[in-house]
């Protein structure tokens, strides 16, 4: 009896490791759901950090031409009118 115990507390914690328990309440009991955590969880930090870092550095970019675009008649405007 002892072995299968320790064989089915290692099928147990098996799954756990590779999967997240999810419970949701309904009323009339629980759903469970086992989600894998690869899917849950980002594979590599740096890949994350590139995926948020060179966006925004592309739409600062693209921002400061419109800025650029935006200022050049008005500052064309300020030396007319001197």
């Amino acid at each position: 009896m002892a072995a299968k115990r320790q064989e089915d507390s290692s099928k147990f914690y098996k799954v756990n490791f590779f999967f997240h328990r999810l419970f949701l309440n309904q009323a009339n009991g629980y759903f469970q759901f086992l989600v894998p955590k690869e899917r849950v969880t980002n594979t590599s930090a740096r890949i994350f950090a590139l995926w948020i870092t060179l966006p925004a550095f592309l739409l600062i970019t693209v921002a400061l031409i419109f800025l650029k675009n935006q200022t050049r008649p008005i500052i064309n405007l300020a030396k007319a009118s001197e």
